[in-house]
């Protein structure tokens, strides 16, 4: 009975401390807004990458763009010749 006791003392005492972190680095983050336009059509953007062979790059399929045109929604496809 003791040993339950200490086990749910124990849990008790770090759930508190968890939501008295959590309070504590709330204030130091800021939520950064994300905005994707979704595109008509799926599209497949590559960029150069030492991963891949000669003449290849490393593609992603993405389904957006950001407002900046910076590609959104992105799955990475692998190594392709564009």
């Amino acid at each position: 009975m003791r040993k339950a006791g200490l086990v749910l003392g124990a849990f008790v005492l770090a759930f508190a401390a968890g939501v008295i972190w959590s309070s504590v680095t709330a204030e130091s983050l800021e939520a950064k807004p994300y905005i994707c336009k979704l595109a008509v059509e799926p599209f497949l953007y590559c960029e150069p990458s030492n991963r891949c062979k000669a003449g290849e790059q490393f593609c992603y399929m993405c389904q957006g763009v950001e407002p900046s045109g910076a590609p959104c929604l992105c799955s990475r496809v692998g190594c392709m010749t564009p």
